[in-house]
């Protein structure tokens, strides 16, 4: 049947239909049989019987048999069986938890079998065999600590499951769980011959038993028990995902519904138009046909539906009315309007046939998690039967949705606590790491500068004592002067650094020969290359001269820091490489050595004045190490850019300048 049709037998209760079960309304009147036997039955073994001979007269199976496990878990036990021979009721138990057979699998995965036919399932091909069945439903009994059970049943004949079966067995599957408990508690009190509280977690604990849903659903001290275990649970968990799937699953067994989905917004997307979109944090339960209608349902309208309202949609209590006044006053105007005092319309009612999303009115619930009235969140339930959530229950899904969105908040803060306590301590580390090398650049800075000013003094001091040599005083005043310059040039660099770090940088632009500007500062280093015994190469464009907007000091000062970086780094019998080229609207600049190049590790760094990268290429070539943070600020300063590359120690680094051309 399609969801259409099964709704238009919603409409016409007198509509015949091939499977009674997808007719809610049949299917509970069953399932109230059921019950009503259910409750008169003395013994786990009777209970296990009504559920076998239930499931198999619905649903016309040959047998069935209802397995579980033993106290310590690994055993497998036969506690009913009907219409199988004791060989087929072997197979079906198979022993030993682990054996390969129906019932150990389903309650060691947790998961229900539905094999409808060998060429459906052939991975079941072989069981069926054995069993002599052509179809075969294992269903797991599940508790809160996992399955405990099974109930599976065999098939003469293919048997397609509809869907109206399939909720009928997941919800005889319930009712049997809660009636089987309640039936080992008795036992092992009567056996016992005492009526105070058991060991929790054990078989016949009442704790395990008091919190198991009614067939047809909770009652109102059930629903409160249910919270306060919830409250307990959500204080907790430490995920989402968590939250999501205990509010699915707590709604699901409360209500006796027949699918559930908790979806939690991605943080920030709430209330916002297509915030929901298809992302979010999902928590299911009940079978997978219903879990993804509601899903499907969430998230193309309804879950933005009621984050743009703010209130709950509940199913349609009555044909063209709804349960809920406030939602229907804010489904009838857009939010910020008043109601309109338009007269009512006397058009008739549409005559159509009742449509999908008829049935999905009369059967969806749909309830938004609010934070400070802000949504983070949706519940969808799919009910086993149309308009039948009453005010108890009402409440009983707000305040269930409430404990889920305040532990959603709980995470959400702790979240937001810990990334806050990770960066604190990242900015205390780097804090730390700047004091560190800033102390260790002022000791630098102090020994570079102290250095010069050593030999400036101790040559001025001999002059003026008179106890230089007539032939040595040139050379003292060359030391003089050579180091008076060092310590300018030293003065110099922390200066820029300075003016470029705080943006005080000043240029005097004007179009700019830099072929030019290379050649002479290349001329210029000639002679301490030869000195060092380094070979020093230039190429420069063969057609047009390179033109750039640049300040001609600070150009000069660029190429010249390059040059002299590359012949420190250079040893003796090494090479120097200047190559400027000019392509389409970029001026290239390359300064290549055959010096000790850069660790690849490092390569982010060199242009950082304070990273220990550039501390130990200061002292490896003598000097503060700014001069590369200075030509960094200076060609971003142009327009321009900077790259290095370095293969590796001992093979040489290259420097990359880019200017924008200009014609």
């Amino acid at each position: 049947m399609t969801w259409a049709s099964e709704a238009a037998a919603l409409e016409r209760p007198d509509a015949s239909t091939d499977d009674p079960l997808s007719v809610p309304a049949l299917r509970v009147q069953r399932l109230q049989q059921v019950a009503a036997a259910l409750s008169a039955a003395s013994g786990a073994e009777d209970v296990a019987a009504i559920l076998v001979q239930s499931a198999v007269a619905t649903l016309g199976a040959r047998g069935g048999v209802i397995g579980v496990k033993s106290d310590d878990g690994r055993a497998m036990t036969l506690l009913g069986a009907l219409g199988l021979e004791p060989e087929a009721r072997a197979r079906w138990a198979g022993g030993h938890r682990e054996a390969p057979s129906p019932l150990s699998l389903v309650v060691r995965t947790g998961e229900p079998i539905w094999a409808e036919s060998v060429v459906k399932a052939p991975i079941w091909a072989t069981t069926m065999a054995t069993l002599e069945a052509e179809a075969l439903v294992c269903v797991p009994l599940r508790g809160q600590g996992g399955a405990l059970g099974a109930l599976g049943l065999v098939f003469d004949r293919p048997h397609p499951f509809s869907p109206g079966e399939r909720a009928f067995l997941l919800a005889l599957e319930r009712a049997g769980r809660r009636e089987l408990e309640q039936a080992w508690t008795r036992e092992a009190r009567e056996a016992r011959g005492e009526h105070g509280v058991c060991e929790p977690g054990s078989r016949e604990s009442p704790a395990s038993t008091a919190t198991l849903p009614h067939p047809l659903g909770d009652d109102a001290a059930a629903r409160l028990r249910r919270l306060q275990r919830v409250i307990a649970v959500l204080a907790g968990v430490r995920s989402l995902s968590e939250v999501a799937g205990w509010v699915a699953r707590e709604a699901l067994e409360s209500l006796g519904a027949l699918a559930t989905v908790a979806l939690v917004a991605p943080e920030g997307a709430g209330g916002a138009a297509g915030g929901m979109g298809t992302a979010g944090i999902l928590g299911v339960a009940g079978e997978a046909p219903e879990v993804e209608r509601v899903r499907d349902a969430l998230l193309s309208r309804y879950a933005q539906e009621v984050f743009e309202t703010r209130a709950p949609l509940w199913p349609r209590s009555e044909r063209g009315g709804h349960s809920d006044p406030q939602r229907a006053a804010a489904r009838g105007r857009p939010r910020g309007r008043a109601p309109s005092s338009r007269a009512p319309s006397s058009r008739a009612p549409s005559s159509r046939a009742p449509s999908s999303r008829r049935a999905r009115l009369e059967h969806l619930a749909c309830v938004p998690w609010l934070v400070d009235g802000q949504p983070v969140g949706a519940l969808g339930i799919w009910l086993a039967h149309p308009g039948v959530i009453g005010d108890d229950e009402q409440v009983f899904v707000n305040a269930l949705v409430g404990l889920g969105a305040s532990a959603v908040a709980r995470l959400r803060l702790e979240e937001a606590a810990q990334e806050a306590r990770a960066r604190v301590e990242a900015v205390e580390r780097e804090a730390a790491m700047a004091s560190h090398m800033r102390d260790q650049l002022l000791r630098m800075v102090s020994h570079e500068l102290r250095s010069p000013l050593t030999v400036i003094l101790g040559w001025s001091q001999m002059l003026e004592a008179g106890v230089v040599r007539q032939e040595l005083v040139p050379r003292a005043i060359e030391m003089i002067d050579r180091n008076a310059r060092e310590q300018a040039r030293l003065v110099d660099e922390l200066v820029d650094v300075s003016r470029a770090m705080s943006g005080r940088l000043t240029l005097e632009r004007a179009p700019l020969a830099l072929d030019a500007v290379v050649s002479r500062a290349c001329a210029e280093l000639t002679v301490e290359a030869r000195a060092r015994n380094v070979a020093l190469s230039v190429t420069l464009p063969p057609s047009a001269p390179a033109m750039i907007l640049a300040d001609t000091h600070r150009a000069e000062q660029i190429i010249g820091h390059l040059l002299e970086h590359a012949l420190k780094c250079t040893p003796s019998g090494g090479a120097i490489r200047v190559q400027l080229a000019v392509v389409d609207q970029q001026v290239s600049l390359d300064v290549s050595d055959t010096g000790h190049g850069i660790e690849p590790d490092q390569l982010p760094y060199v242009f950082d004045p304070f990273h220990p990268a550039a501390r130990h290429d200061a002292r490896r070539q003598g000097g503060l190490g700014l001069g590369l943070a200075v030509v960094r600020h200076l060609v971003e300063a142009h327009e321009g850019s900077i790259h290095v590359e370095s293969p590796g120690i001992g093979r040489g680094t290259t420097f990359r300048v880019e200017f924008p051309r200009i014609v």
